[in-house]
C-alpha cells in the first residue's frame, strides 16, 4: 500500500509498479486500483494498511449491523 497525494502522482506510482509487475503477476488478476482516503499522503505503508483495514472492518460491521454512512440510524421500518 502506499499513499500518494494527487491524482496525477498516483497514476504515475500505479504506471511504475506495473511496469515492474510480471506478466504472470497480471494474468492471475494482481491489480493495482486507487482509493480516495483520508490518509496522509507519504505516511509509512504498515500504519496506512492497518488503518485502512481497521476502518474496512468497521465499515463492514455497521453494514452487517444494518447502519450505513447514508443511513447511520439503521434500516428503514
Amino acid at each position: 500500500m502506499e499513499v500518494i497525494k494527487g491524482r496525477h502522482n498516483a497514476e504515475t506510482a500505479v504506471k511504475k509498479l506495473e511496469a515492474c509487475q510480471s506478466p504472470a503477476d497480471r494474468h492471475e488478476g494482481w491489480r493495482y486500483f486507487f482509493e480516495k482516503t483520508e490518509l496522509k499522503a507519504g505516511m509509512n505503508p504498515t500504519e496506512a494498511t492497518k488503518l485502512r483495514q481497521e476502518h474496512l472492518e468497521d465499515r463492514e460491521l455497521k453494514e452487517q449491523n444494518g447502519t450505513s454512512a447514508l443511513n447511520p440510524t439503521g434500516p428503514a421500518e
